[in-house]
């Protein structure tokens, strides 16, 4: 995890939401959950075999109460509510359009 990252959560406080778009295999969500233990992390990907793996692996690292993993693409992940919305990977690999990122706004 990066410090720009690290830096954000930090501004944003103990207890922040965060959305990990194109989660893959969770490593990002899992390692972010361990940094900070008060946060509640939500995991998504279009492949639910990743999320499953990714689910077993919050498990068996003891964070996966604080984590949820869901299978959704990156256009259709649910929810707005979340402080901090990271897309580490999945930017690059589906080509995310940046203007789409608008979802992630606020309404």
């Amino acid at each position: 995890m990066g410090a720009a990252v690290h830096s954000v959560l930090i501004l944003l406080g103990d207890r922040t939401t965060v959305a990990d778009i194109g989660c893959g295999l969770g490593s990002s969500t899992i390692l972010m959950a361990k940094a900070y233990p008060n946060s509640r992390l939500y995991g998504f990907d279009y492949h639910e075999q990743s999320i499953e793996l990714a689910s077993a692996t919050a498990d068996r690292e003891g964070v996966g109460d604080r984590i949820a993993f869901e299978v959704a693409s990156a256009k259709a992940f649910p929810g707005r509510d979340y402080d901090f919305v990271v897309f580490f990977d999945s930017c690059t690999i589906w080509e995310i359009r940046w203007e789409r990122l608008d979802m992630c706004a606020p309404p």
